[in-house]
């Protein structure tokens, strides 16, 4: 289909450009926590190990959900968003 509204104007690559654009940014802000915690959850493991051996530690998160509570609720907003900048 190409693209255009429902009255059969084209849109400008411009706007299609920006559009885009928009899109992305959009997309990235909400996959990214779920990426923060995908990655969080992976290194637990070693982040595990290397607290056991100097303070004893532990299983810091215990699924999806409750990482993204806990860091949410320790680090905010920019816990989650955390690498978007790089």
């Amino acid at each position: 289909m190409a693209a255009g509204s429902s009255q059969g104007q084209a849109r400008s690559q411009a706007a299609e450009f920006l559009l885009a654009g928009i899109a992305a940014c959009g997309a990235i802000t909400f996959a990214n926590p779920i990426d923060v915690v995908k990655t969080r959850l992976q290194l637990q493991g070693e982040l595990a190990a290397s607290a056991a051996s100097s303070t004893g530690g532990g299983v810091v998160y215990r699924g999806i959900g409750q990482a993204l509570v806990r860091i949410a609720r320790t680090e905010g907003l920019a816990g989650l968003q955390r690498g978007l900048g790089a």
